[in-house]
């Protein structure tokens, strides 16, 4: 798998909409009896979970991470995307960024996903649900984790969410799972190097994966139709384009408020007033706006509009 490092080039690959996230086989499986990679899973992938009553319902044999990751925008196309996208921002929307910085300068040293959980209406067991969470998120990309263990951590989610499995549920579970490591991880390194030192040199998320739906000529290399390519994320913390993170404010907040607490014992404080970039803008605009307008994809003009990730830190 090559990787796309130049970072016009990333930004053409996640501005370009023909580029998308590669099917899921475990969410096509469910549909086919067997596992497939062909060209109908992203399709599959985006079906197994409706929320409206003209639409296909998920078959009482999905259940645990296969149901997640069949309900939640990460691995959607089309449609089913754009609704679902619309759900994690209408959550996120209830989340007063002010008042996640303030809670984790309260407990500087609490998990930024028991913060978020409590900001959700998921607080009632915040040890539980930060378990439930860790578990699922090693699983949350398929073959990469322990499937079993993710099955039964999405059961305990959606007890601890008392909704329906729905793809509302589905989102609140997904905006967790997202935000889980890669804002830890943010808030780990700032706290040695800075906020805006972190975000530029180790971004939380390095990279994400894209398919080719049709050939591309990029600057530095070309792509073909069916191929996956890996995207470095370096200097695009929250990534860019169309899946770029609703929840850019909500990870910086909680990174922000956790980093005015004292450090402990064995921690380096961050170099003055590096911890605190603005808006979170200035690290990432720097690449993107030096690349917008000047690089093509099939002769498509590369449009910006911003920075982000996909998830509260993700894609």
């Amino acid at each position: 798998m090559q990787t796309i490092a130049d970072p016009a080039d990333a930004l053409a690959v996640l501005h370009d909409p023909g580029f998308v996230v590669p099917p899921v086989p475990a969410a096509a499986a469910v549909l086919s009896g067997s596992r497939s990679d062909g060209p109908s899973a992203p399709v599959a992938a985006g079906v197994l979970c409706a929320s409206r009553s003209d639409e296909p319902s998920v078959p009482e044999s999905v259940h645990g991470v296969a149901w997640l990751r069949s309900c939640v925008g990460r691995f959607s196309h089309g449609d089913a995307y754009t609704r679902r996208r619309a759900i994690s921002e209408a959550l996120l929307s209830t989340v007063d960024p002010a008042a996640l910085r303030e809670a984790a300068a309260s407990s500087p040293h609490a998990h930024p996903v028991q913060l978020l959980a409590t900001a959700l209406g998921l607080g009632s067991s915040p040890g539980t649900t930060l378990a439930a969470v860790r578990t699922v998120a090693a699983a949350y990309q398929p073959g990469t984790g322990d499937e079993t263990a993710a099955d039964e951590a999405v059961r305990t989610l959606l007890d601890l969410c008392g909704g329906p499995a729905d793809e509302t549920t589905a989102a609140r579970i997904g905006l967790l799972v997202q935000a889980c490591d890669a804002t830890a991880a943010l808030i780990g390194r700032a706290r040695t190097a800075g906020l805006a030192a972190a975000l530029r040199d180790t971004p939380p998320v390095p990279a994400t994966k894209r398919m080719a739906t049709r050939p591309a000529a990029l600057t530095t290399t070309r792509v073909e139709a069916g191929e996956t390519v890996r995207v470095s994320l370096h200097g695009i913390p929250f990534g860019a384009g169309p899946r770029s993170c609703p929840g850019r404010a909500h990870a910086l907040a909680l990174a922000e408020g956790a980093l005015t607490a004292p450090p402990s014992p064995g921690e380096h404080p961050p170099p003055a007033a590096a911890h605190r970039p603005a808006d979170g803008t200035a690290v990432a605009h720097r690449s993107e706006t030096a690349a917008v307008g000047r690089r093509s994809v099939d002769g498509a003009a590369v449009a910006g509009d911003g920075v982000c990730g996909d998830g509260v830190c993700g894609d």
